[in-house]
């Protein structure tokens, strides 16, 4: 004869679920954070590649035209679609320019901590670039 055994119950027990559940919204509350900075900081680091580009080809402008005026992204033949930074030349003169980077959307939103950024005809990046360009353009 055959000893009949009792059939183990394998499902999950309601604390274990609770637990699991708990478990999976502690790490979801620390990792969505983290995640959504590491994006934000990234589109700022395209966004900076975009200026120095978009700077270079002002370069290449200047050597053809020596001037700045005239140059537009359009000129530049620079593709401008970019889903979360707007990029404008501004201050266009025959010596100067200002290229800024202007967030929009989810990124205006979440990089609260940079905003716009910009870069000028000897590099200077950021905040203080148009402080320095007015500065200039006094002289």
């Amino acid at each position: 004869m055959r000893n009949k055994t009792k059939k183990s119950n394998r499902a999950f027990s309601l604390l274990e679920l609770l637990i699991t559940m708990t478990i999976i919204g502690i790490l979801t509350g620390i990792g969505y954070p983290t995640y959504k900075n590491h994006i934000t900081r990234t589109r700022r680091a395209q966004a900076t590649v975009m200026l120095t580009n978009i700077a270079a080809q002002m370069e290449h402008y200047y050597n053809q035209h020596h001037t700045y005026q005239g140059a537009t992204l359009k000129t530049l033949r620079i593709n401008n679609d970019a889903s979360y930074y707007d990029f404008v030349i501004t201050n266009t003169n025959e010596d100067a320019f200002l290229i800024k980077a202007i967030p929009r959307g989810v990124q205006a939103a979440n990089d609260t901590d940079c905003g716009i950024l910009s870069i000028d005809q000897q590099g200077y990046k950021n905040g203080s670039v148009e402080n320095n360009f007015a500065d200039r353009q006094k002289t």
